[in-house]
């Protein structure tokens, strides 16, 4: 079987090429390179090296900045929030691994997403399992992904002795074999957090949800999830709920006071389901906020939309899903599908 390999540079993803070679698999890597950084590609060529398979490296800083700035842009229009990473996933990562894995003739693909390391001292082995046990990458990232393309999806189990991960590493690894390798997301972010076009000079009133005018501050400064301080009463924690740039408004909420107990969806995709067919199911649900499941009965009207209440609201610093989150929805350990969060009540 020949399989793309999505190469990060970190453990997981070296971890998941050389386990797929040791089984038999023909493997072949790409590696995304969003900053053109001719460190990081000199420590692709050497992973390449010492897992004895070919990985191709595509520059992709300019075209990946245009589509961050238009992404970013259209999030702060409408209000939601930005996230270099999860567009990074559902805009080029999967998109580009099911693109290169067809026309090269390829059967699968893999990332480290799927799996996560599990250290065992004891046995000198370093586990690979799958699934969301740990707070790696959740697995909502391939949400948009449709049946076929999830097909294609191939992840190792088994394990790897920790010294030859150790030497696979390097430099390249962080403090622990365990501890997942990261871009610098939030560095990459910061090169867009200007306003965005459009947005230059909008100052926005900053409401709380009882109505109270606390003032106005400037969108860019703003930011869904995040925490508001008020001139006039620094001693209250709010929260922003939300960010209406065409009517000027923002809402915040004493953090405290935060209860979520209905969510409507939009981008709803679904894995093993074609749907719930005008009906209603009871599901597990999870974000990158989030990653213990919520219970949450959905409800589906004309045209696919959906509706969820939460079995118990989600309150005071628990209530972290907000409008703009992608969300998967589960069944135990099934991914059943996917969405994103259009508003929260």
């Amino acid at each position: 079987m020949k399989v793309l390999v999505g190469i990060s540079g970190g453990p997981r993803s070296m971890v998941t090429a050389w386990l797929l070679k040791k089984q038999g698999m023909q493997v072949r890597g790409v590696h995304f390179d969003l900053s053109s950084n001719e460190t990081s590609r000199s420590g692709i060529h050497e992973i390449e090296k010492r897992l004895g398979i070919q990985i191709q490296v595509m520059d992709l800083s300019s075209s990946a900045g245009t589509l961050f700035l238009r992404e970013r842009e259209s999030a702060v229009m409408a209000g939601v929030s930005f996230s270099a990473k999860q567009v990074f996933h559902r805009k080029i990562l999967f998109p580009e691994l099911l693109r290169l894995c067809a026309h090269s003739g390829l059967e699968k693909i893999a990332t480290g997403h799927m799996v996560g390391l599990q250290d065992d001292p004891a046995l000198q082995i370093v586990r690979v399992i799958l699934g969301n046990q740990t707070s790696l990458d959740p697995i909502f990232e391939v949400a948009e992904m449709n049946q076929e393309s999830l097909s294609r999806l191939i992840a190792p189990v088994g394990a790897i002795p920790s010294g030859l991960l150790q030497k696979l590493i390097g430099e390249v690894s962080p403090d622990s074999l365990t501890t997942p390798f990261e871009l610098d997301w939030k560095g990459l972010e910061s090169r867009f957090e200007g306003p965005a076009q459009g947005a230059e000079a909008v100052d926005l009133q900053v409401f709380t949800t009882a109505g109270v005018l606390l003032g106005r501050a400037p969108l860019r400064s703003l930011k869904m999830g995040q925490p508001y301080v008020d001139s006039e009463d620094p001693d209250k924690q709010y929260r922003i709920i939300d960010l209406q740039p065409r009517s000027e408004r923002a809402w915040v909420q004493e953090t405290s006071l935060i209860a979520f107990q209905e969510f409507h969806f939009d981008e709803a995709h679904w894995f093993t389901t074609p749907g719930l067919g005008m009906g209603f199911c009871d599901v597990g649900m999870i974000s990158n906020r989030v990653e213990t499941p919520r219970m949450i009965r959905l409800i589906e009207f004309e045209g696919g939309k959906l509706k969820g209440i939460l079995a118990e609201p989600m309150r005071g610093e628990d209530a972290r899903i907000l409008k703009g989150d992608s969300v998967l929805f589960v069944n135990g350990s099934e991914a059943l599908g996917g969405a994103r969060v259009q508003r929260v009540r």
